[in-house]
């Protein structure tokens, strides 16, 4: 495992956040996104894996650190590619533990063997989920949630399932970022966050379509 931190970006998506890249052996055999997801895609070969492959470092204690040293106030987008492992939370989450003033998030697909217990109360895990089932298992076991959609059409949009309301992400919606939205970023919070899978081919709809 490689990571990089990136002290500032300023994606279209995210807006100005911190963010963490790393690579994909980290990521587990459940996710059904492995070949098509995101983070192998890129202009130049620049991909985010890529870019934890090649600026990465093993050490994650000078990426816990790099958190420490981040401005006051810093919202940090933990694993914009690969998957946020245990030996990774354990050394981000004590940084975010030294800096009480930071907000990071993440998602996960490993979230059927771990635990949110694992996150400190400023890093906010998401457990990333494809089907109904999955949602009502990772609520029953205390995870904040979010669902990949087979689209604008997915029936468990606008749906409520365990209690909580299956919502589109704002930025897809109205354009928000996550540094303005921060709807990912609340524990316990009452909504679903939907994921539109996006592209001509849509083969992330489809590989969610399969599955249920």
């Amino acid at each position: 495992m490689k990571v990089h931190l990136v002290p500032k970006t300023n994606n279209k998506k995210t807006g100005k956040v911190a963010a963490t890249y790393i690579t994909g052996d980290t990521c587990p055999d459940r996710c059904p996104f492995l070949s098509i997801c995101y983070a192998n895609q890129g202009t130049m070969g620049n991909t985010p894996f890529k870019i934890a492959e090649t600026h990465g470092s093993d050490d994650l204690t000078k990426t816990a650190d790099g958190i420490r040293s981040l401005p006051k106030g810093s919202l940090v987008r933990h694993a914009v590619s690969g998957e946020p492992t245990e030996a990774y939370v354990q050394a981000m989450g004590a940084a975010h533990e030294d800096r009480p003033d930071t907000l990071g998030w993440t998602y996960l697909h490993s979230w059927p063997d771990r635990s949110p217990a694992e996150f400190p109360a400023n890093l906010v895990p998401n457990a990333s989920c494809e089907t109904q089932e999955e949602l009502e298992k990772a609520q029953a076991n205390g995870w904040d949630t979010v669902l990949v959609a087979t689209g604008a059409d997915d029936e468990l949009i606008g749906q409520t399932v365990a209690g909580r309301r299956v919502i589109v992400c704002p930025n897809q919606t109205r354009g928000v970022t996550c540094a303005e939205c921060r709807l990912c970023m609340k524990r316990d919070r009452k909504a679903t966050i939907a994921f539109l899978p996006h592209g001509a081919k849509n083969k992330i709809g489809l590989a969610v379509a399969n599955k249920r």
